[in-house]
């Protein structure tokens, strides 16, 4: 996730999974944003005090990627079908990594 959010500090959402509209008004700004907030989140989930609600915060972010696609996916849904599933995944990991049971 900190890699991820580094790259976004291009003023760009690079990766397919984000699905954030072409059109987004101040689309750089939500990218440094975006890339604050991965990097913020990635080092959150390394700190034992932190890695839970880093993972959900990584969780919430990744359903808000996965709701983005879904007007493409059920106007069309076999081109869309990885880049749904993908966001979805990530999520999901989010979740169980929030949900994992401390030493």
């Amino acid at each position: 996730m900190i890699a991820l959010g580094c790259f976004c500090f291009r003023g760009d959402f690079f990766y397919t999974w984000s699905g954030i509209p072409d059109g987004l008004p101040a689309r750089a700004a939500f990218s440094y944003a975006n890339g604050a907030y991965l990097i913020a989140a990635g080092v959150g989930v390394m700190l034992d005090r932190f890695a839970r609600p880093a993972a959900l915060a990584l969780a919430a972010l990744w359903f808000l990627y996965t709701a983005c696609h879904v007007p493409r996916f059920l106007a069309a849904w076999r081109p869309f079908l990885g880049q749904i599933a993908e966001p979805a995944a990530l999520a999901s990991f989010g979740l169980v990594l929030a949900a994992r049971r401390r030493a």
